[in-house]
Protein backbone atom coordinates (compact mmCIF):
# COMPACT_ATOMS: atom_id res chain seq x y z
CA UNK A 1 0.00 0.00 0.00
CA UNK A 2 2.73 2.11 0.55
CA UNK A 3 4.18 1.71 -2.71
CA UNK A 4 0.65 3.35 -4.11
CA UNK A 5 1.15 5.91 -2.54
CA UNK A 6 3.91 6.96 -3.12
CA UNK A 7 3.22 6.91 -6.60
CA UNK A 8 -0.36 8.52 -6.10
CA UNK A 9 1.75 11.60 -4.35
CA UNK A 10 4.31 11.72 -7.15
CA UNK A 11 1.39 11.98 -9.84
CA UNK A 12 -0.37 14.62 -7.70
CA UNK A 13 2.50 16.71 -7.21
CA UNK A 14 3.07 16.87 -10.87
CA UNK A 15 -0.74 17.78 -11.38
CA UNK A 16 0.33 20.84 -8.91
CA UNK A 17 3.20 21.53 -11.11
CA UNK A 18 0.84 21.35 -14.21
CA UNK A 19 -1.42 23.68 -12.61
CA UNK A 20 1.01 25.86 -11.42
CA UNK A 21 2.63 26.60 -14.74
CA UNK A 22 0.40 26.18 -17.53
CA UNK A 23 -2.52 28.05 -16.72
CA UNK A 24 -5.79 26.88 -18.50
CA UNK A 25 -8.93 24.64 -18.46
CA UNK A 26 -6.41 21.61 -18.83
CA UNK A 27 -4.32 21.66 -15.98
CA UNK A 28 -7.43 22.87 -13.80
CA UNK A 29 -9.83 19.92 -14.87
CA UNK A 30 -6.34 17.08 -14.14
CA UNK A 31 -6.20 18.81 -10.78
CA UNK A 32 -9.61 18.55 -9.62
CA UNK A 33 -9.46 15.07 -11.04
CA UNK A 34 -6.56 13.76 -9.08
CA UNK A 35 -8.15 14.81 -5.55
CA UNK A 36 -11.09 13.45 -6.20
CA UNK A 37 -10.01 10.33 -7.60
CA UNK A 38 -9.05 8.94 -3.96
CA UNK A 39 -12.30 10.79 -2.33
CA UNK A 40 -14.35 8.78 -4.76
CA UNK A 41 -12.30 5.36 -4.32
CA UNK A 42 -12.82 5.46 -0.49
CA UNK A 43 -16.43 5.91 -0.77
CA UNK A 44 -16.86 3.07 -3.07
CA UNK A 45 -14.47 1.42 -0.67
CA UNK A 46 -16.92 1.77 2.59
CA UNK A 47 -19.59 -1.18 0.69
CA UNK A 48 -17.33 -3.71 1.00
CA UNK A 49 -16.29 -3.89 4.40
CA UNK A 50 -19.94 -5.19 5.05
CA UNK A 51 -20.41 -7.26 1.31
CA UNK A 52 -17.16 -9.31 1.98
CA UNK A 53 -17.52 -12.75 3.97
CA UNK A 54 -15.01 -14.69 4.92
CA UNK A 55 -15.01 -18.69 5.51
CA UNK A 56 -12.12 -20.82 7.57
CA UNK A 57 -12.13 -24.73 6.61
CA UNK A 58 -10.40 -27.46 8.43
CA UNK A 59 -11.18 -30.79 6.46
CA UNK A 60 -10.11 -33.02 9.52
CA UNK A 61 -10.04 -32.09 13.30
CA UNK A 62 -7.50 -34.70 14.13
CA UNK A 63 -3.87 -35.33 13.04
CA UNK A 64 -0.42 -36.47 14.10
CA UNK A 65 2.14 -34.67 15.14
CA UNK A 66 4.51 -33.32 12.33
CA UNK A 67 1.52 -34.65 9.77
CA UNK A 68 0.87 -31.63 7.56
CA UNK A 69 -2.81 -30.40 7.58
CA UNK A 70 -3.97 -28.86 4.67
CA UNK A 71 -6.86 -25.69 5.43
CA UNK A 72 -8.95 -23.35 3.12
CA UNK A 73 -9.60 -19.75 3.42
CA UNK A 74 -12.51 -18.55 1.00
CA UNK A 75 -13.51 -15.15 0.69
CA UNK A 76 -16.65 -13.74 -1.19
CA UNK A 77 -17.12 -10.26 -2.42
CA UNK A 78 -20.48 -9.33 -3.19
CA UNK A 79 -20.24 -5.99 -4.15
CA UNK A 80 -20.86 -4.05 -7.42
CA UNK A 81 -16.91 -3.92 -7.72
CA UNK A 82 -13.86 -5.26 -7.15
CA UNK A 83 -11.58 -5.70 -4.44
CA UNK A 84 -8.09 -4.76 -5.52
CA UNK A 85 -6.64 -6.77 -2.46
CA UNK A 86 -8.07 -8.37 -0.04
CA UNK A 87 -5.65 -9.31 3.71
CA UNK A 88 -6.07 -11.59 6.23
CA UNK A 89 -4.09 -12.25 8.63
CA UNK A 90 -3.81 -15.44 10.42
CA UNK A 91 -2.71 -16.93 13.44
CA UNK A 92 -2.16 -20.01 15.21
CA UNK A 93 -1.12 -20.77 18.49
CA UNK A 94 -0.49 -24.23 20.79
CA UNK A 95 -3.09 -24.33 23.39
CA UNK A 96 -1.32 -26.97 25.91
CA UNK A 97 -0.09 -25.29 28.64
CA UNK A 98 -2.62 -22.38 29.21
CA UNK A 99 -2.26 -18.93 29.45
CA UNK A 100 1.37 -19.67 29.94
CA UNK A 101 1.86 -21.29 26.01
CA UNK A 102 4.09 -18.45 25.36
CA UNK A 103 6.74 -19.47 27.99
CA UNK A 104 6.42 -23.26 26.58
CA UNK A 105 8.57 -22.65 22.91
CA UNK A 106 5.56 -22.57 21.06
CA UNK A 107 6.08 -20.13 18.50
CA UNK A 108 2.67 -18.63 17.45
CA UNK A 109 2.42 -18.88 13.56
CA UNK A 110 1.81 -15.31 12.37
CA UNK A 111 0.86 -14.86 8.47
CA UNK A 112 -0.62 -12.48 6.04
CA UNK A 113 -2.22 -13.17 2.85
CA UNK A 114 -3.39 -10.84 0.48
CA UNK A 115 -4.99 -11.92 -3.01
CA UNK A 116 -7.75 -10.04 -5.35
CA UNK A 117 -10.92 -10.78 -5.41
CA UNK A 118 -13.42 -9.83 -8.29
CA UNK A 119 -17.00 -8.16 -8.04
CA UNK A 120 -19.31 -10.23 -7.15
CA UNK A 121 -17.52 -13.50 -6.70
CA UNK A 122 -15.26 -15.18 -4.66
CA UNK A 123 -11.83 -16.61 -4.04
CA UNK A 124 -10.05 -19.39 -2.13
CA UNK A 125 -6.65 -20.03 -0.88
CA UNK A 126 -5.02 -23.18 0.99
CA UNK A 127 -2.19 -23.86 2.53
CA UNK A 128 -0.45 -26.42 4.96
CA UNK A 129 0.11 -25.83 8.65
CA UNK A 130 2.03 -28.69 10.72
CA UNK A 131 3.40 -28.90 14.24
CA UNK A 132 6.16 -30.22 16.23
CA UNK A 133 4.57 -30.93 19.17
CA UNK A 134 1.25 -32.71 20.24
CA UNK A 135 -1.67 -30.31 21.56
CA UNK A 136 -4.94 -28.49 20.96
CA UNK A 137 -4.08 -25.75 18.13
CA UNK A 138 -6.26 -22.66 17.90
CA UNK A 139 -6.21 -20.85 14.32
CA UNK A 140 -7.90 -18.18 13.93
CA UNK A 141 -8.15 -15.03 11.08
CA UNK A 142 -7.52 -12.09 13.50
CA UNK A 143 -8.03 -9.37 10.72
CA UNK A 144 -9.68 -9.38 7.30
CA UNK A 145 -9.10 -5.82 5.96
CA UNK A 146 -9.75 -4.82 2.27
CA UNK A 147 -8.05 -2.12 -0.16
CA UNK A 148 -9.79 0.08 -2.68
CA UNK A 149 -8.88 -0.34 -6.49
CA UNK A 150 -6.04 2.78 -6.74
CA UNK A 151 -4.37 0.84 -3.26
CA UNK A 152 -4.95 3.86 -1.41
CA UNK A 153 -6.84 2.83 1.65
CA UNK A 154 -7.32 -0.20 3.79
CA UNK A 155 -10.77 -0.91 5.55
CA UNK A 156 -11.35 -3.26 8.47
CA UNK A 157 -14.38 -5.76 7.54
CA UNK A 158 -17.04 -6.22 9.61
CA UNK A 159 -17.14 -10.14 9.92
CA UNK A 160 -16.28 -12.38 12.11
CA UNK A 161 -14.69 -15.52 11.75
CA UNK A 162 -14.99 -18.59 14.12
CA UNK A 163 -11.64 -19.87 15.36
CA UNK A 164 -11.12 -23.84 14.01
CA UNK A 165 -9.72 -26.48 16.70
CA UNK A 166 -7.36 -29.23 15.50
CA UNK A 167 -6.29 -31.81 17.87
CA UNK A 168 -2.52 -32.85 17.35
CA UNK A 169 -2.29 -36.12 18.82
CA UNK A 170 0.88 -37.57 20.21
CA UNK A 171 2.49 -40.82 18.27
CA UNK A 172 1.21 -44.11 20.18
CA UNK A 173 4.26 -46.20 20.58
CA UNK A 174 4.01 -50.16 20.78
CA UNK A 175 4.96 -51.21 24.30
CA UNK A 176 4.35 -54.43 26.31
CA UNK A 177 2.70 -54.08 29.90
CA UNK A 178 2.64 -57.18 31.76
CA UNK A 179 -0.43 -57.29 33.99
CA UNK A 180 -0.40 -59.22 37.75
CA UNK A 181 -3.64 -61.03 37.25
CA UNK A 182 -3.13 -62.57 41.09
CA UNK A 183 -2.37 -59.54 42.77
CA UNK A 184 -5.26 -57.22 40.69
CA UNK A 185 -7.95 -59.42 41.19
CA UNK A 186 -9.13 -58.51 44.84
CA UNK A 187 -9.08 -54.70 43.38
CA UNK A 188 -11.61 -55.65 40.63
CA UNK A 189 -15.57 -55.27 40.57
CA UNK A 190 -15.52 -55.24 36.41
CA UNK A 191 -15.50 -58.38 34.58
CA UNK A 192 -15.07 -58.75 31.24
CA UNK A 193 -18.29 -60.28 29.16
CA UNK A 194 -15.90 -62.23 26.57
CA UNK A 195 -13.03 -63.55 28.00
CA UNK A 196 -12.50 -66.22 31.04
CA UNK A 197 -10.43 -65.63 33.93
CA UNK A 198 -9.00 -66.90 37.36
CA UNK A 199 -11.86 -64.82 39.57
CA UNK A 200 -13.65 -67.44 41.39
CA UNK A 201 -15.95 -64.58 42.95
CA UNK A 202 -17.93 -64.37 39.49
CA UNK A 203 -18.62 -67.39 37.27
CA UNK A 204 -18.23 -66.50 33.20
CA UNK A 205 -19.82 -69.83 31.66
CA UNK A 206 -20.45 -73.37 32.18
CA UNK A 207 -19.13 -75.64 29.56
CA UNK A 208 -18.31 -79.06 28.63
CA UNK A 209 -15.46 -80.84 30.32
CA UNK A 210 -12.27 -80.72 28.47
CA UNK A 211 -8.72 -82.51 28.67
CA UNK A 212 -6.67 -80.27 31.25
CA UNK A 213 -9.64 -78.77 32.83
CA UNK A 214 -9.24 -79.65 37.00
CA UNK A 215 -11.71 -81.12 38.91
CA UNK A 216 -11.93 -78.70 41.61
CA UNK A 217 -14.23 -76.59 38.61
CA UNK A 218 -16.64 -79.33 38.00
CA UNK A 219 -19.93 -78.50 38.71
CA UNK A 220 -21.03 -81.94 40.27
CA UNK A 221 -24.73 -80.56 40.50
CA UNK A 222 -25.07 -79.84 36.73
CA UNK A 223 -23.02 -82.75 36.28
CA UNK A 224 -25.36 -85.35 37.80
CA UNK A 225 -28.51 -83.76 36.33
CA UNK A 226 -26.88 -83.51 32.67
CA UNK A 227 -24.85 -86.41 32.96
CA UNK A 228 -21.70 -85.88 31.67
CA UNK A 229 -19.20 -83.68 33.56
CA UNK A 230 -19.59 -79.96 33.61
CA UNK A 231 -17.23 -77.85 34.35
CA UNK A 232 -17.36 -73.89 35.60
CA UNK A 233 -14.94 -70.46 33.70
CA UNK A 234 -14.23 -67.78 36.11
CA UNK A 235 -14.39 -64.34 35.01
CA UNK A 236 -11.82 -61.86 34.04
CA UNK A 237 -11.04 -58.87 35.77
CA UNK A 238 -11.03 -56.06 33.96
CA UNK A 239 -11.52 -53.06 36.12
CA UNK A 240 -7.61 -53.45 38.03
CA UNK A 241 -7.87 -50.04 40.38
CA UNK A 242 -5.25 -48.39 38.00
CA UNK A 243 -5.00 -44.46 37.98
CA UNK A 244 -3.05 -42.28 36.26
CA UNK A 245 -2.62 -38.84 37.81
CA UNK A 246 -1.65 -36.65 34.90
CA UNK A 247 0.21 -33.37 36.13
CA UNK A 248 1.92 -30.46 34.32
CA UNK A 249 4.33 -28.79 36.51
CA UNK A 250 5.38 -25.08 35.98
CA UNK A 251 8.34 -25.58 35.11
CA UNK A 252 7.46 -28.30 32.55
CA UNK A 253 8.88 -27.36 28.91
CA UNK A 254 7.07 -28.17 25.26
CA UNK A 255 9.10 -30.61 25.29
CA UNK A 256 8.20 -32.62 28.62
CA UNK A 257 4.70 -32.03 27.74
CA UNK A 258 4.41 -33.50 24.48
CA UNK A 259 6.87 -36.36 26.01
CA UNK A 260 3.99 -36.50 29.29
CA UNK A 261 1.07 -37.17 26.63
CA UNK A 262 2.59 -39.29 24.35
CA UNK A 263 3.76 -41.84 27.50
CA UNK A 264 0.14 -42.03 28.93
CA UNK A 265 -1.12 -42.29 25.28
CA UNK A 266 1.19 -45.11 24.86
CA UNK A 267 0.52 -46.91 27.52
CA UNK A 268 -3.19 -46.56 27.69
CA UNK A 269 -3.43 -48.11 24.23
CA UNK A 270 -1.51 -51.15 25.53
CA UNK A 271 -3.71 -51.52 28.14
CA UNK A 272 -7.20 -50.91 26.31
CA UNK A 273 -5.78 -54.14 24.05
CA UNK A 274 -5.14 -56.75 26.95
CA UNK A 275 -9.18 -55.29 28.59
CA UNK A 276 -8.01 -53.48 31.49
CA UNK A 277 -9.84 -50.65 32.29
CA UNK A 278 -8.15 -47.51 33.99
CA UNK A 279 -8.90 -44.66 35.15
CA UNK A 280 -6.93 -41.01 34.55
CA UNK A 281 -7.28 -37.24 36.21
CA UNK A 282 -6.24 -34.25 35.65
CA UNK A 283 -6.94 -30.73 36.59
CA UNK A 284 -7.82 -28.04 34.93
CA UNK A 285 -8.93 -24.76 35.40
CA UNK A 286 -9.31 -25.12 39.42
CA UNK A 287 -11.57 -28.72 38.83
CA UNK A 288 -10.41 -32.28 39.03
CA UNK A 289 -11.72 -34.30 36.13
CA UNK A 290 -12.22 -38.04 36.47
CA UNK A 291 -12.56 -40.42 33.27
CA UNK A 292 -12.72 -44.14 32.92
CA UNK A 293 -11.23 -45.58 29.38
CA UNK A 294 -12.35 -48.92 28.59
CA UNK A 295 -11.99 -48.73 24.64
CA UNK A 296 -9.80 -46.85 22.06
CA UNK A 297 -12.98 -44.19 21.35
CA UNK A 298 -13.01 -43.30 25.38
CA UNK A 299 -8.90 -42.52 25.10
CA UNK A 300 -9.43 -40.43 21.81
CA UNK A 301 -12.19 -37.92 23.57
CA UNK A 302 -10.05 -38.38 26.79
CA UNK A 303 -6.94 -37.05 24.77
CA UNK A 304 -8.83 -33.82 22.99
CA UNK A 305 -9.65 -32.71 26.53
CA UNK A 306 -5.92 -33.34 27.68
CA UNK A 307 -4.26 -31.79 24.71
CA UNK A 308 -5.03 -28.47 26.50
CA UNK A 309 -4.04 -28.69 29.60
CA UNK A 310 -2.83 -25.73 31.60
CA UNK A 311 0.76 -26.08 33.88
CA UNK A 312 0.14 -25.05 37.16
CA UNK A 313 2.48 -24.65 39.85
CA UNK A 314 1.88 -26.27 43.82
CA UNK A 315 0.87 -29.33 42.20
CA UNK A 316 -2.52 -28.81 43.12
CA UNK A 317 -3.93 -32.36 41.22
CA UNK A 318 -1.87 -34.20 44.17
CA UNK A 319 -3.20 -32.15 46.54
CA UNK A 320 -6.73 -32.80 45.48
CA UNK A 321 -6.01 -36.72 45.41
CA UNK A 322 -4.56 -36.40 49.08
CA UNK A 323 -7.41 -34.55 50.19
CA UNK A 324 -10.38 -35.63 48.95
CA UNK A 325 -11.15 -40.13 48.82
CA UNK A 326 -10.82 -40.70 45.04
CA UNK A 327 -8.58 -43.58 45.27
CA UNK A 328 -9.76 -47.00 46.03
CA UNK A 329 -8.13 -48.89 48.66
CA UNK A 330 -5.23 -51.47 47.27
CA UNK A 331 -4.88 -48.83 44.12
CA UNK A 332 -1.73 -48.26 42.07
CA UNK A 333 -1.62 -44.85 41.15
CA UNK A 334 0.96 -43.90 38.26
CA UNK A 335 1.35 -40.19 38.85
CA UNK A 336 2.79 -38.83 35.50
CA UNK A 337 4.41 -35.37 35.86
CA UNK A 338 7.22 -32.82 34.97
CA UNK A 339 9.84 -32.23 36.78
CA UNK A 340 9.92 -29.23 39.83
CA UNK A 341 9.03 -29.10 43.48
CA UNK A 342 10.13 -32.51 44.59
CA UNK A 343 9.61 -31.98 48.31
CA UNK A 344 5.97 -31.69 47.64
CA UNK A 345 6.17 -34.90 45.35
CA UNK A 346 7.75 -36.84 47.61
CA UNK A 347 6.42 -36.10 50.92
CA UNK A 348 2.90 -36.85 48.78
CA UNK A 349 3.84 -40.23 48.01
CA UNK A 350 4.57 -41.36 51.07
CA UNK A 351 0.87 -39.93 52.20
CA UNK A 352 -0.28 -41.92 49.31
CA UNK A 353 1.28 -45.11 50.75
CA UNK A 354 1.20 -44.52 54.39
CA UNK A 355 -2.68 -42.97 54.73
CA UNK A 356 -4.39 -43.48 50.95
CA UNK A 357 -3.90 -47.02 51.05
CA UNK A 358 -2.31 -47.36 47.65
CA UNK A 359 -0.54 -50.67 47.20
CA UNK A 360 1.51 -49.03 44.66
CA UNK A 361 2.77 -45.63 43.52
CA UNK A 362 4.51 -45.30 40.48
CA UNK A 363 6.23 -41.62 39.29
CA UNK A 364 5.98 -41.45 36.05
CA UNK A 365 8.94 -38.65 34.90
CA UNK A 366 9.11 -36.39 31.95
CA UNK A 367 12.42 -35.30 32.38
CA UNK A 368 15.37 -35.16 34.83
CA UNK A 369 15.31 -34.74 38.59
CA UNK A 370 13.99 -36.98 41.59
CA UNK A 371 15.90 -39.25 43.09
CA UNK A 372 15.03 -42.66 44.30
CA UNK A 373 13.94 -41.91 47.88
CA UNK A 374 11.10 -43.58 48.87
CA UNK A 375 10.08 -47.07 49.70
CA UNK A 376 7.79 -48.97 47.23
CA UNK A 377 7.61 -45.92 45.10
CA UNK A 378 9.35 -46.35 41.40
CA UNK A 379 10.57 -43.95 39.40
CA UNK A 380 10.29 -44.06 35.74
CA UNK A 381 12.05 -41.59 33.20
CA UNK A 382 10.65 -41.23 30.16
CA UNK A 383 13.72 -41.05 27.71
CA UNK A 384 14.61 -39.33 24.36
CA UNK A 385 13.60 -41.75 21.94
CA UNK A 386 11.11 -44.16 23.73
CA UNK A 387 10.32 -45.05 27.33
CA UNK A 388 12.11 -47.04 29.66
CA UNK A 389 9.47 -48.76 31.36
CA UNK A 390 11.40 -51.63 32.34
CA UNK A 391 10.49 -51.78 36.37
CA UNK A 392 7.00 -50.76 35.70
CA UNK A 393 4.63 -53.94 35.82
CA UNK A 394 1.10 -53.56 36.81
Amino acid sequence: MAKYRVVYGVLLLVCILFFIFFQGYLSHLTLIIALLFPVLSFLLLLPACFCTRVFLRVPTQTVEKKEKLPFFLHVENRWLLPCSAVILRLNCRNLLGGEQQDSLEFQPLHTLRRFPVGARSSSSISQDLSSRWCGKLELKVEKVRVMDLLGLFCLPVFVRVPPQYINVLPQIKEMEVVLDQQMMEVDSDRFSPYHPGNDPSEVFQVREFREGDTLRRVHWKLTQRMGELMVRDFSLPVDHALYFLMEAGAEGGAEELDRLLGAFASISSALIQQGCAHHVGWMEKEQMHWEQINESAELQAVMSQMLSMSVSSGRPGLQYVLSQDVLRPGAHLLYATTPGEEEIVLSGMEILRRDKGCRRVTILLAGRGFQETIDDCTIVRLREGGMDLEELVL
